[in-house]
């Protein structure tokens, strides 16, 4: 195997060094991804559970505003 502009062949020690590092990289980028990917999930399973408890404490008092706004609303251009 020659090197890049060179007339010569890799020795076995820099072929083990380029794969160790390859090896190295390879790990240390799975390694991130997964931590990522982990942060990623408890950030969605979190807003999830906001959401849910949005919902059970505030939704209905929203829609009831909502509704109630909406009838003064239209009681308005009745009137």
């Amino acid at each position: 195997m020659n090197t890049m502009g060179q007339d010569r062949e890799f020795t076995a020690e820099e072929i083990k060094c380029a794969l160790d590092t390859v090896k190295k990289f390879r790990n240390e980028w799975e390694r991130i991804e997964n931590e990522n990917l982990r942060r990623d999930i408890d950030r969605k399973l979190e807003n999830m559970q906001s959401e849910h408890n949005y919902r059970e404490t505030n939704e209905a008092l929203d829609n009831a505003e909502a509704e109630k706004r909406a009838d003064e609303a239209t009681a308005h251009q009745e009137g």
